[in-house]
């Protein structure tokens, strides 16, 4: 027998309290920034669930989905905001050093020290780890907005 439906088919629950007055609707929480004008040096990531981390576009954060351990992979610069799904790998690293980074175009353009956060897939034919995807970050605080968002999860 199911305790919360009752036989006069009113909206009262078991408890006694009328359901009727009750809003379904969550009350939207004020995400502003203290100051409409000016933009904190690491924007605040959107609230996007605990599925995805956001990623936004800037001159400091970099791509690849080709890496090679050997410390030739060639990091092309974001042009989105993006949102990783992080439902799809199965464990995150990190690691710092010099990286080369290329132009809009995906020709070299220089190298930069920054720090890198690996993602990691199964591969089940050869069942083993391989990193899917790296972001590289030149700017610290850029991380610690990522690292803060990765924490809460």
């Amino acid at each position: 027998m199911n305790t919360f439906l009752n036989n006069n088919n009113s909206s009262v629950w078991p408890n006694g309290m009328d359901v009727s007055h009750q809003s379904t609707k969550r009350q939207r929480m004020n995400e502003s920034l203290e100051d409409p004008n000016q933009q904190p040096f690491a924007a605040p990531p959107c609230s996007c669930g605990k599925k995805f981390l956001p990623v936004r576009k800037n001159d400091t954060t970099f791509i690849t989905e080709d890496w090679r351990s050997t410390g030739t992979s060639l990091f092309k610069p974001l042009v989105q905001d993006i949102f990783v799904n992080l439902v799809k790998y199965e464990q995150f690293s990190m690691s710092e050093g010099t990286f080369f980074v290329a132009d809009s175009f995906g020709n070299y353009s220089n190298s930069v020290t920054g720090q890198v956060l690996h993602m990691w897939r199964y591969d089940k034919s050869k069942k083993q780890l391989f990193i899917a995807q790296s972001i590289l970050f030149t700017c610290p605080q850029d991380l610690v907005v990522i690292q803060a968002v990765l924490h809460s999860i």
